[in-house]
């Protein structure tokens, strides 16, 4: 009879429990439970509203609850971190922005993630900015606004932007320096107060999204339309003209779109279920009347994963770049 050493015995033994062990440490299978979608905003704004039209359509594809959940704070990267710190399983997902994925790092000392940290598993649309002018203001062009900016004598105007290193704030430093010309930038928190001060009068230009009230103050005479900042004209606004219908800043294309985001680490598999559920939901009745509603385009179809990450990394570079020709530091 043959003796067993101990280190037999313990080699026999590890090898009885690896396969145990290697299910105890895989992720569980997507979707098991309950899926979070983070959204980095208080409830009732624009991403929060967005999220409950899309989720029915999402609980009806992973047969599972999906749930808001509001974690507002810091531009957003307090929603964002949440997410990355909780498990890649794909059960905890943000719903945000490239302000909340791409700029919050770079203008926010404490959001300490990077944009290849996450991964845009699903595009849900996007809506264009107007460039718009307080209503006494005497330029009805973009054209009359760039040569007004580089005119030697004339009084620099002011641009109202949503925060330091907001979009908003990106798009005015692009077209200062598209034009070489002056503007100055006044930072304030929210798109209350900038409305405010541009009916008023107060501040010169602003650059608004076409979308929610911005059609109704352009429409109503509230505020003066200057240029769209898409390619052609929006039906929303056939009377405004594009930026490419300009002789001086064709190709000053900017958009705010939205995304559902996960982990650079969530596995394949929850990926392509999470982006075969979101491209289902974005052509849905209900989905394509609201998003109509509000101004906002969506894609048909839907990007696959191999275009949303390109997509999201050529924003990325692009938002990037133009953060680095303002100096933008975070603080």
């Amino acid at each position: 009879m043959k003796t067993v050493n101990r280190r037999t015995a313990a080699a026999a033994v590890a090898a009885t429990l690896l396969p145990f062990g290697s299910v105890r440490a895989q992720s569980p299978a997507f979707p098991s439970r309950t899926i979070s979608v983070v959204v980095g905003f208080p409830a009732g704004g624009a991403t929060d509203v967005t999220a409950r039209v899309a989720i029915p359509h999402l609980q009806k594809s992973w047969g599972q609850s999906v749930i808001v959940e509001n974690v507002p704070g810091a531009g957003g990267s307090i929603g964002v971190q949440k997410m990355l710190n909780a498990a890649p399983e794909g059960h905890v997902l943000f719903l945000g922005t490239a302000s909340d994925t791409v700029l919050a790092p770079l203008a926010i000392q404490s959001a300490r993630y990077k944009p290849e940290d996450l991964r845009l598993l699903g595009y849900m649309g996007q809506a264009e900015f107007v460039i718009v002018g307080r209503p006494g203001l005497a330029l009805n062009s973009l054209d009359d606004l760039v040569a007004h900016m580089r005119a030697a004598f004339s009084t620099e105007l002011s641009y109202a932007s949503f925060g330091d290193g907001s979009i908003y704030h990106l798009i005015g430093e692009d077209l200062k320096n598209r034009s070489g010309g002056k503007l100055l930038h006044v930072p304030y928190r929210g798109m209350g107060p900038v409305v405010t001060d541009l009916i008023g009068n107060q501040v010169d230009l602003a650059f608004l999204p076409v979308a929610g009230q911005t059609v109704g103050l352009i429409n109503s005479g509230r505020v003066k339309p200057i240029a769209l900042t898409g390619p052609k004209r929006n039906p929303q606004l056939p009377q405004v003209a594009s930026v490419d219908e300009s002789r001086q800043m064709k190709g000053l294309h900017h958009t705010v779109w939205l995304g559902l985001f996960g982990p650079a680490t969530l596995p394949a598999e929850a990926a392509k279920k999470v982006n075969a559920a979101v491209n289902d939901a974005i052509r849905t009745p209900e989905y394509l009347k609201f998003s109509a509603e509000n101004g906002t385009s969506v894609p048909d179809p839907g990007l696959t994963l191999q275009q949303a990450a390109k997509f999201y990394g050529d924003d990325t570079e692009k938002l990037r770049r133009l953060a680095r020709s303002i100096k933008l530091e975070a603080k």
